[in-house]
């Protein structure tokens, strides 16, 4: 049975095989005149597919930065080319939307069907491992051939049918490949207590993985070049990933013969060091043939850098449907910043149609992932900086990023501080994951008493890293040094010690108490686990609704698993209802907690270095992944430093186009003052044709939403002004007043522009008097000869009633402005008197420092 059905399944894929390859032939050169122009054009989406938070200037996004061909078209040609692409991209879309209904399904039926195949799986495994290389090579050739067909072709059409083809003949042969996620062991169906995490089950996550890496590679053998091109690349990412004396320049040398010998991940990594800037020079062009060479190879990593130079504009030809492309099969190969990228587009509508259900799918397979991976309390510690808010209020005093603060926690470390000495060790803890100088520092405040470093040696000891062996028993013993102190980690510690048997006999009665003891005291890792026991029913009765608020404190509390846990119970229905709104936002949280959120501290510090091409390209590449704050800041660097990136965007108004663009992603995820710069390019004309209405409607959001004192007041000057919105002083005054009962620094320039707006008043009704009295005399010599006057109708009687009560208010007002102008005398003559006595104290001091001379004699 197993040679025919092996054999049956080789002769289907050959079949498949030569079927789409003739299929391509013939697609391509019957399809030659059906190519849309290189411009990149996307219609902006309806407002009835788009996310309720996304309406406002969607037409902002993505505006191609690609105008090097000008072709000369006709009226029906230009017509005909935009329906094609939009029904390419709608296509696309639609391909891959099937793509993931029929994930789900596959998911929710699993459950139902793992212990019939897991027999058949473990028979299969071999042939499986074969058909997937075999299936994965037909779409490398698929995208090879088609492109070498079609170099101009943006929209691929007939591309992503084929890809649909692939994968649908992958999900039909292989559909384990499609529940990648649900051989975490750290997770369990819903009936068991489904997908929830627990971060001391990570160490059984990563042996499995490895473990399959290595029966890949055992599968697959490599020539002797390949061989010594890889003994080159582990060489030379050894030297980078040192801690200290990190040799770069050798670690480069030692990259670029490997990828001579074509070693993918070597080029890769050259790739990406041309594309940022860092210990190579800056080229977008190289990086980009290096990418090119690694997608002929059918990587995931390469397809995500040709997303991300087409996306981000950064080479001449880019353009959104072909960057979309290349997503697309970065993310369903599995490579978690693509997932990321793909998932923020269709929650937040970038260039595709709004989709929470594929949105969540993809933030669900990241979360999953960076889940498996937390060790420690909280997760990395990520210090996200704002750029625009660091300016107005600069960082001072943050350990985190100030390394002048760090030598100063060191010397009085070294002088015998415990808190200095703990500090330290939190921070290479949870900083720089330094464990070894984390053991140092955490032994030397326990020596001098400190419960909390007590804890965390417990941790360093039961927890698996490089730095430190394992070792349960003296995890133990520090965990209950620190609990007999009351110190509530080192009961959620001892805690976690029962709950598993580490070190000590299993009791889940004692795990719950210590758990107990902790969360009282606000501990988040005892909150959490509480959570746990209560959805699991371990040590006490299931109760859906007593986790579902363990993990809700958990989550206030910032425990990246306590958001991954009530994003499981959201998006299954566990104890609440449904909402896929709630856990997409749940696992977009945990997913931007990953190792590449890393690159905020260095981007930041490359930022304070004045390497600001080399920041730019770091917070770029973090903007692509949807994260709000990169955003923001890519958006502020082309807005205040543009001058410094003329090597990124040549041109002003290119600049200015990117930067509308991230200012309106940033403020689409809930950052007003992008809103308000948002209506300062469209006030301005800045990347956008003048728009005042639209720069009325950005200011209106963001005073309704944030109550934001600029907004107000520029609302205030428009009103004023009438610039697309109608003239009232009445109401202008009144938001100039908005303005500065919500901000103190608003206060002295609203009353300069109240008292200015006063004196305007003034002048007119001034104005008004003086010609009213000459025309009066005018109109009563001919008056007898005039017809009467027509009947006043109501629109004149409220325009009459108007223009009295303006001048009752004048009228009223008068010794107002008389204080205004005595104050202002008053002012002027008081630093005159100032003045002329600091002259005469002067000169007193002059003469007396003059020493006295003797008469001659």
């Amino acid at each position: 049975m197993y040679f025919c059905s092996s054999s049956k399944r080789f002769i289907f894929t050959i079949f498949i095989l030569c079927h789409l390859f003739e299929y391509i032939t013939l697609t391509t050169t019957t399809d030659k005149s059906k190519r849309s122009d290189d411009k990149d054009n996307i219609e902006p989406i309806k407002a009835e597919s788009v996310a309720p938070e996304a309406q406002i200037h969607l037409h902002v996004d993505d505006t191609s930065s690609s105008n090097e061909y000008d072709i000369q078209q006709t009226t029906q040609d230009k017509t005909s080319a935009t329906k094609e692409t939009d029904e390419d991209i709608d296509e696309l879309n639609k391909s891959l939307q099937d793509l993931i209904i029929e994930y789900r399904l596959q998911e929710q039926q699993k459950s139902t069907t793992v212990n019939e195949e897991n027999e058949q799986e473990q028979d299969d495994d071999n042939d499986d491992v074969n058909l997937q290389r075999i299936l994965k090579q037909i779409g490398v050739s698929i995208h090879n051939k088609y492109h070498r067909k079609h170099p101009l072709d943006a929209s691929s059409t007939k591309l992503s049918e084929t890809i649909q083809q692939l994968y649908q003949m992958l999900k039909k042969t292989q559909p384990q490949l499609f529940t990648k996620s649900s051989t975490n062991p750290s997770t369990i169906d819903q009936n068991t207590n489904e997908g929830f995490a627990d971060d001391t089950e990570n160490d059984t996550v990563e042996k499995q993985e490895e473990d399959q890496e290595e029966e890949i590679e055992e599968i697959i053998p490599l020539t002797p070049e390949m061989e010594h091109a890889n003994t080159i690349y582990n060489q030379a990412m050894k030297l980078i990933n040192v801690t200290n004396n990190r040799q770069y320049d050798t670690a480069y040398k030692l990259l670029k013969q490997a990828a001579d010998l074509g070693h993918i991940e070597a080029k890769e990594e050259l790739a990406l060091a041309h594309l940022i800037g860092i210990h190579l020079p800056m080229n977008f062009n190289q990086a980009r043939k290096y990418y090119e060479e690694g997608v002929q190879m059918g990587s995931a990593q390469s397809h995500f850098g040709l997303y991300f130079l087409n996306s981000a504009g950064l080479i001449p030809d880019a353009n959104i449907p072909q960057a979309l492309v290349h997503l697309t099969f970065a993310a369903i190969d599995g490579y978690y910043p693509a997932q990321m990228a793909l998932g923020y587009r269709y929650w937040r509508t970038v260039s595709v149609a709004h989709n929470c259900e594929s949105a969540l799918m993809f933030y669900k397979q990241v979360a999953t992932f960076v889940s498996s991976k937390i060790t420690s309390t909280s997760g990395q510690l990520i210090q996200r900086i704002r750029l625009h808010d660091e300016e107005e209020h600069p960082t001072q005093n943050n350990i985190m990023v100030d390394e002048d603060l760090v030598q100063y926690y060191q010397l009085l470390a070294d002088r015998g501080d415990a808190q200095a000495q703990y500090g330290l060790g939190q921070l290479y803890y949870l900083r720089d994951t330094a464990y070894d100088k984390a053991l140092y520092y955490f032994r030397l405040a326990a020596e001098n008493g400190n419960s909390n470093a007590m804890a965390y040696l417990g941790k360093l000891y039961s927890e698996k890293n490089d730095a430190i062996k394992q070792n349960n028993q003296t995890a133990l013993q520090f965990f209950q040094r620190s609990a007999e102190k009351g110190n509530p980690m080192g009961q959620a510690g001892l805690g976690t010690a029962f709950y598993h048997g580490a070190g000590i006999e299993q009791n889940y009665d004692k795990a719950f108490r210590y758990f107990q003891l902790s969360a009282d005291q606000g501990y988040v890792e005892g909150q959490l686990m509480i959570g746990i026991m209560y959805y699991k029913g371990e040590g006490v009765k299931r109760d859906y609704k007593m986790a579902l608020k363990w993990f809700q404190a958990a989550s206030q509390s910032g425990h990246a698993l306590g958001y991954y846990n009530l994003g499981q119970m959201h998006a299954t229905g566990t104890g609440v209802i449904r909402s896929c709104t709630t856990a997409t936002e749940l696992f977009k949280n945990v997913a931007e907690r990953g190792k590449w959120s890393s690159m905020f501290i260095e981007a930041y510090n490359l930022y304070r270095q004045g390497h600001i091409e080399q920041a730019f390209m770091k917070y770029l590449y973090l903007a692509e992944l949807g994260y709000e704050v990169a955003q923001s800041n890519v958006a502020h660097l082309l807005d205040q430093m543009p001058n410094q990136l003329t090597n990124i965007y040549h041109k002003k108004e290119e600049q200015y186009k990117r930067a509308l663009i991230y200012w309106n992603r940033a403020a689409n995820q809930g950052f007003h003052s992008a809103r308000v710069k948002l209506g300062d390019y469209f006030y301005y004309g800045f990347g956008t044709e003048q728009n005042y209405e639209t720069a009325a409607t950005h200011y209106k959001y963001a005073t309704d939403q944030s109550q934001n004192p600029q907004a107000m007041f520029n609302l205030a000057y428009m009103h004023e002004k009438g610039l697309g919105l109608k003239k009232d002083i009445h109401l202008a005054k009144r938001f100039y007043d908005m303005a500065a009962e919500t901000s103190a620094e608003a206060h002295l320039p609203v009353s300069i522009v109240l008292l200015k707006l006063h004196f305007e008043l003034l002048w007119e009704k001034l104005y008004s008097k003086l010609f009213s009295t000459s025309s009066e005399s005018s109109t009563t010599k001919t008056q007898s000869s005039t017809p009467p006057p027509p009947t006043t109708t109501a629109t004149d009687t409220d325009e009459e009633h108007h223009s009295s009560t303006t001048t009752l208010e004048l009228d009223s007002s008068w010794d107002l402005y008389l204080m205004v102008i005595l104050l202002g005398l008053l002012g002027a003559l008081y630093t005159m008197r100032r003045q002329r006595a600091a002259l005469l104290r002067q000169q007193q001091q002059q003469q007396q420092q003059q020493p006295v001379q003797a008469p001659v004699q």
